[in-house]
């Protein structure tokens, strides 16, 4: 037996008993969205503020073992959910919030979206589940690799502190906010029925949904039922309340979010909220002896399953934007509409929601409209397909050579090898962004890399100058656009570039903000010093380690620059204050001799040079550096030995970088 929506209810007896937990529900996610405007003010009024809690950052506790404040808050809901059952969901979720006022606005509009029952659907949070918090578990114990540790970190380590100045580190800009409200809300709704995105897509509502099973509290009859089926029409959850009353007593279903739209609409008064068996002991007693009916036949759910996986392969990612939890609303909605077209084609009736598709092998407006918006979409689809391909092309590329350049891969073949790989990385990479919709930020950058990789040090330029134009703030690409004015021999640009850049910094700079303005500053330093402008060199080299005391090549520069001035007191003091933040042995021995060279204690010089050739027995500079200790210490026959060593190594090293050319 149906019974009709909530849309179609006339009563007003049973309206007018809504009004009390619907008001009580309403201020609550009111009050949600209150307290996220808030945290954002008061971030802004004070530079820092308590990272969102967001449940997204529960991966990089089961990934990395990093502790944030989004895992805590997911564990907390779900120890509250172990009790008191789904209340988080339809009391505190921000995205139920906007999935039931997309459902009030579409009923307002006298458009009454269905719930779609199917086999796949049902499915797809588990899998995400299992995908996102399971899975890279597996993967561990089959590479036999220990659990990560776990840890806090603070803001300066960049992303998962619970204290944070970068608000916005793990959380989407206003395009992909904007589309997640869209598709998440009413085109999923319009589709699939209200509440779609919490059943067909969300991968913490299936951990809730477990959760869910063992927890005492849940919706009970207390009185006579005379099964008038009212809990069910108004049930936006599309639970069949009344028959799961009658069978165990209380609600069974793990879909049900506790919004209590049930206990206000019963005219009996006989629904309330109230503790008893979990709900998955009651099942282990009792079996349902009604089939479950879908929508579908198996082969339709099939072409769901294949489509929806093709859809999210194609759209997670894409334009280096879309997140995972998008690109499956998107993969289920557009599945469905490429179904229901298929449907267009075999049946003689079709109808989605209220809207009648086709009606006795004619097409109605409704249908027509739809077939043109689903050529539409598939259009869509092709060309997503088409710059992801390209894009996912052309970064394996650019990754492969970044690699090479940093010498943590193999080497390749030949140099011709690494210029068709270059041409490869340009010839896809090129195609995605002319051809792509939006300009992915990240794409660009891969671009200049290879660019710049090629000597094509005009074409990095355009594409950086558009950048900056674009976005003045972006110091990456003022800083890269620097750094070619600097190979090209434009020293009054590139400081020109940097000052520019530091200008917009005034203000107190977030943490990823302070590691770029550091390196601006380096740069800045850099070209001062070989412009013999020292002064303003150490000025700069003193701000690079102010913004990033963890950096030992700044506080090793800065040293040897004042080695140069003929300070070695200032070089040592410096040195002493980073050389802990320097992995490289080697290098701390070989600097610290040479300060001990120009403080005249050649001893201890040449202890630390010998110390150097100990790790090192190859380091050509080594070698001479120690040479010259030896002759100033009167040993001049074994100094000899050693400059003579440094100098066969300098020469097989330039042999060896002059065929590395050929």
């Amino acid at each position: 037996m149906d019974y009709p929506g909530i849309y179609g209810m006339k009563d007003i007896h049973n309206k007018q008993r809504r009004h009390g937990f619907s008001k009580w529900r309403a201020l609550s996610l009111f009050l949600v969205y209150l307290l996220i405007g808030l945290h954002i003010a008061y971030w802004k009024l004070h530079g820092s503020a308590l990272a969102p809690l967001e449940f997204n950052e529960v991966l990089y506790t089961i990934h990395l073992g990093i502790i944030t404040a989004g895992f805590i808050f997911m564990v907390m809901t779900f120890l509250g959910t172990l009790i008191f059952g789904r209340f988080f969901c339809s009391w505190g979720c921000h995205i139920l919030a906007m999935e039931d006022i997309s459902t009030w606005i579409l009923q307002k509009f006298k458009i009454h979206p269905k719930p779609v029952r199917s086999r796949v659907l049902i499915m797809i949070p588990t899998i995400a589940m299992i995908y996102l918090f399971i899975w890279p578990q597996i993967v561990r114990i089959i590479n036999h690799e220990p659990l990560p540790a776990m840890r806090i970190l603070e803001d300066k380590d960049g992303w998962a502190s619970f204290i944070t100045t970068d608000f916005w580190r793990n959380l989407p800009g206003i395009e992909i906010t904007l589309l997640t409200f869209f598709f998440s809300g009413f085109f999923i709704i319009y589709l699939l029925g209200s509440r779609s995105f919490c059943r067909y897509v969300c991968p913490y509502a299936a951990v809730f949904t477990i959760a869910d099973r063992f927890a005492p509290g849940q919706i009970k009859l207390t009185g006579s039922c005379d099964q008038c089926g009212l809990c069910t029409a108004h049930c936006w959850s599309h639970i069949q309340v009344h028959k799961e009353l009658a069978e165990f007593g209380s609600v069974v279903n793990p879909q049900c979010l506790k919004d209590l739209d049930c206990v206000q609409i019963c005219p009996k008064e006989a629904i309330k909220f109230g503790f008893g068996k979990p709900s998955i002991l009651k099942l282990l007693k009792k079996r349902r002896d009604r089939e479950k009916v879908y929508d579908f036949s198996f082969g339709e759910d099939l072409f769901l399953a294949f489509s929806i996986l093709a859809l999210f392969l194609i759209f997670r990612g894409l334009y280096d934007k879309v997140p995972f939890l998008l690109a499956i609303t998107i993969a289920v909605s557009f599945s469905f509409m490429f179904l229901m077209a298929v449907q267009l084609f075999r049946f003689e009736f079709v109808r989605i929601s209220d809207y009648v598709l086709k009606q006795g092998n004619k097409f109605t407006l409704h249908g027509k409209i739809f077939a043109i918006g689903s050529m539409g979409i598939l259009s869509l689809v092709l060309h997503s397909a088409f710059i992801h391909y390209h894009a996912y092309n052309g970064k394996n590329i650019y990754e492969y050579l970044m690699l090479l350049e940093s010498k943590k891969t193999i080497i390749p073949k030949s140099k011709k090898e690494v210029i068709d790989k270059v041409e490869s990385g340009l010839y896809h990479l090129e195609l995605a962004d002319k051809y792509g919709i939006y300009s992915s930020d990240k794409l660009v950058r891969q671009l200049v890399s290879l660019y710049i990789y090629k000597k094509n040090y005009s074409r990095a330029e355009l594409l950086l100058r558009a950048m900056v134009i674009n976005n003045p703030e972006d110091m990456e690409a003022r800083l890269r656009l620097a750094k070619i004015f600097k190979k090209t021999d434009k020293k009054a640009e590139a400081l020109k570039e940097l000052e520019g850049a530091l200008s917009y910094f005034k203000k107190t700079p977030s943490e990823s903000e302070r590691k770029w303005l550091a390196q601006i500053h380096f740069m800045a330093g850099n070209i001062n010093e070989q412009d013999s402008s020292c002064q303003n060199a150490i000025q700069h080299y003193i701000e690079a380690i102010n913004m990033d005391s963890t950096s030992g090549h700044f506080y090793l520069t800065l040293s040897n620059l004042y080695l140069h001035l003929k300070f070695p007191d200032l070089a040592e003091k410096v040195f002493n204050q980073g050389s802990y933040y320097l992995s490289d042995k080697g290098i701390v021995h070989l600097h610290s001799g040479k300060i001990y060279l120009a403080q005249n204690k050649i001893k201890e010089a040449i202890d630390s040079f010998q110390a150097v050739l100990q790790l090192q027995p190859s380091n050509a500079e080594a070698h001479y550096c120690l040479g010259f200790a030896l002759y100033k210490n009167g040993q001049i026959d074994i100094a000899a030995e050693h400059i003579k060593t440094a100098a066969e190594l300098k020469a097989e090293h330039e042999r060896g970088e002059k065929n590395k050319t050929k």
